[in-house]
C-alpha cells in the first residue's frame, strides 16, 4: 500500500551515507500506491528510477523518477523529476528495467495489460528531459502483438535491446528470449524475433535474469514448472549466440582494463577500438582526469591521486564512447 518511491545509499561497509538525501534515504511521494522495480546510473551520477504508480481509476501507468547524485529530485526531468506515461487506459502498465543507451537516452521495458488481463511487453524511449522520443517503436512505444511479459533486459554492444521474459504458447506460459533493433522494432534476425526454449515445463516457465557476456552471448536464467505428480519449480540457464550484428558491433572489442581492482594504475588495449580519448569519474558524475591516446596495444591510465573507491574510465572517439568500472 506504500506511496513512495524509496532509495538507501550505503558506504562500502554497509553503514548509511549521509551524503545522500536524508542521513542516507530518500522517499518520494507519489500520486497512488507504487512500487519500483529497476534502478539505473547515469554516466553524470544521476540516478534513474522505474517500476509503477496507481492511477486512479485506470489501473497502474508507468513511472520513471529521476535524482540528483546526492538524492535530491532532478527538476529538469520530467515534472518536478517524475514522468509518468500511461500505455493502455484502465489497466495495468509496470516497468520492469531501466535502460541508458551510449547517446544518453532512456528505454524502459515492461510489460501492459489489455482488455482481457493478457499480459504484453511494453517499451517506451524518453529523451534526456523525460520527453517520449517519437523516432522510437510507434511514437515513442512499442507493445507486442503477441501475449508475454518481461523481468529483465540489457544492451548489447550493438545497443539492440534483448528481454527475458515468457511468452504465451497454446496453454501456457515458454521461458523466452526476445530481441529488438534499436528504433523498437522486432529483430527478425533473432531467430524469428525470439528463441523459446519449452525445456519440459507444463506450468510456470520464464526468464526472470539477463546477462550480456563480453563476447556479446547473452546469458538468460529462470525457472520451468512441473505440474505432475506435484508441482515442482526447476532452475533454468541458457546460453545463446548472438545471431547477426552490425558490422560496428563484430569489430568492436570490449576494452578489457587490467588489473581491476587496482592499486595505481591501469592498462588496457587501444590497438582495435581507436579511442581517442579516456576519463576518468566519480559517482557524483565529476571529471577526475583526462587523457589523449594512442592507438596502442598498451596503454595506461594512472590512478594514484584516486582515494579507494568505484570509478567510471569513459573511452571516446567520434560517435563512439565505452564506460568501464574500475
Amino acid at each position: 500500500s506504500s506511496q513512495f518511491f524509496s532509495i538507501l545509499r550505503l558506504n562500502t561497509d554497509g553503514s548509511l551515507d549521509s551524503t545522500f538525501g536524508t542521513a542516507g534515504k530518500v522517499q518520494t511521494l507519489m500520486s497512488g500506491q507504487s512500487f519500483p522495480y529497476s534502478i539505473a546510473i547515469q554516466l553524470d551520477g544521476k540516478i534513474l528510477m522505474g517500476g509503477y504508480v496507481l492511477n486512479n481509476p485506470n489501473g497502474y501507468d508507468f513511472a520513471l523518477v529521476r535524482y540528483m547524485p546526492d538524492g535530491a529530485l532532478d527538476t529538469s526531468f520530467g515534472v518536478n523529476g517524475i514522468v509518468v506515461t500511461t500505455i493502455t487506459t484502465f489497466y495495468n502498465d509496470a516497468i520492469r528495467k531501466v535502460l541508458i543507451q551510449n547517446d544518453g537516452k532512456i528505454v524502459v521495458v515492461g510489460n501492459e495489460a489489455d482488455q482481457t488481463a493478457g499480459s504484453r511487453i511494453a517499451m517506451v524511449r524518453y529523451l534526456n528531459n523525460g520527453a517520449i522520443d517519437t523516432t522510437f517503436a510507434t511514437n515513442g512505444m512499442y507493445i507486442s502483438n503477441f501475449y508475454g511479459g518481461s523481468f529483465d533486459a540489457a544492451l548489447q554492444v550493438d545497443s539492440k535491446i534483448v528481454v527475458s521474459g515468457y511468452s504465451y504458447q497454446i496453454d501456457k506460459n515458454v521461458f523466452s528470449v526476445f530481441r529488438y533493433n534499436t528504433n523498437g522494432t522486432l529483430d527478425s534476425d533473432f531467430v524469428t524475433s525470439n528463441v523459446s526454449f519449452p525445456f519440459n515445463g507444463t506450468s510456470s516457465n520464464a526468464s526472470f535474469a539477463l546477462l550480456i557476456q563480453p563476447d556479446n552471448k547473452i546469458l538468460a536464467a529462470g525457472e520451468n514448472g512441473v505440474d505432475e505428480p506435484c508441482q515442482v519449480v526447476f532452475g533454468a540457464m541458457v546460453r545463446i549466440n548472438p545471431g547477426t550484428l552490425s558490422n560496428e558491433a563484430f569489430t568492436k572489442v570490449k576494452t578489457a582494463v587490467y588489473p581491476n581492482p587496482t592499486n595505481g594504475k591501469v592498462f588496457f588495449d587501444n590497438s582495435v577500438n581507436h579511442y581517442e580519448s579516456v576519463s576518468s569519474y566519480n559517482y557524483l558524475g565529476q571529471k577526475l582526469a583526462s587523457k589523449k591516446l594512442d592507438f596502442s596495444s598498451n596503454e595506461s591510465f594512472d590512478t594514484n591521486s584516486f582515494s579507494k573507491g568505484v570509478y567510471l574510465l569513459k573511452f571516446e572517439k567520434e560517435n563512439a564512447n565505452e564506460v568501464v568500472k574500475i
